[in-house]
């Protein structure tokens, strides 16, 4: 975070006061000295953004698959340089023949299924909001961040990450527990909208139920339902819409 100074108005009163702004720098995926990827983001848990990110666009499928990660900064621009076992660089050879981010994950031939999971109570969506909600540390701060929480079992948090970039947050998250916990997660709480992004990134992490604090796309909706994910828009206290596949909320 970064203090600033402001004007504050507040019921009719102008005061000269200091805030918190949260900060965000840009981060550069490149592999085997080869351009990936670019995004803004908060810094910190850099290496675990950029195993979601690998993971989500299916160029890895553990961190085993990652052989080497070393981080250069200048300028306030940090650029991670991945090297790739040899099955990996292969995927990666035949991505960059595509477009990375842009090709959906709907246009896929093999289109992946999420875990089947188990069903989750009506008390334990809310637990698992509040949860993600009070953990929400530089939200509160500023008002500038996303948040994405994992959760296995009980609810039992599995990992929980913010971040400038609602798709960061996700991929901070996805790569903190990339592995067995990962495959042992039920429920994903996001702060954001649910578009096709970020549904194919928890699809892409087999995760059996989404939800989100705001609303869903069209295309969200449609992933959801072809991935066999439960996914739920608008958990708000006392609240949430069930959009897809409902037999997981019990």
């Amino acid at each position: 975070m970064q203090t600033v100074p402001i004007q504050r108005y507040q019921n009719g009163d102008i005061a000269e006061e200091q805030d918190q702004v949260v900060r965000e720098e840009l981060l550069e995926i490149w592999g085997h000295g080869r351009f990936l990827a670019r995004t803004l983001r908060l810094p910190g848990e850099d290496e675990n953004l950029v195993l979601g990110w690998c993971h989500s666009a299916g160029l890895i499928s553990c961190r085993e698959d990652i052989q080497d990660m070393q981080a250069k900064t200048e300028d306030a621009v940090t650029r991670m340089e991945i090297t790739l076992a040899s099955d990996a660089k292969l995927r990666l050879e035949s991505k960059l023949r595509q477009d990375i981010e842009g090709a959906l994950i709907a246009g896929r031939a093999n289109f992946p299924k999420v875990r089947i999971g188990q069903t989750v109570s009506i008390d334990l969506l809310f637990e698992a909001r509040e949860a993600q909600v009070c953990g929400q540390k530089v939200f509160r701060a500023t008002g500038g961040t996303h948040c994405a929480a994992l959760f296995g079992a009980g609810p039992r948090l599995l990992a929980l990450a913010e971040d400038v970039g609602r798709h960061n947050a996700l991929d901070k998250v996805i790569g903190r527990v990339l592995g067995t916990e990962l495959d042992a997660s039920v429920l994903l709480v996001l702060s954001s909208r649910l578009n096709s992004e970020m549904v194919g990134k928890a699809v892409m992490a087999k995760i059996p139920l989404v939800a989100g604090a705001s609303a869903p796309t069209e295309q969200g909706v449609h992933l959801a339902e072809r991935a066999n994910m439960t996914l739920i828009g608008f958990l708000r206290p006392g609240r949430f819409n069930v959009y897809t596949h409902s037999w997981r909320v019990a």
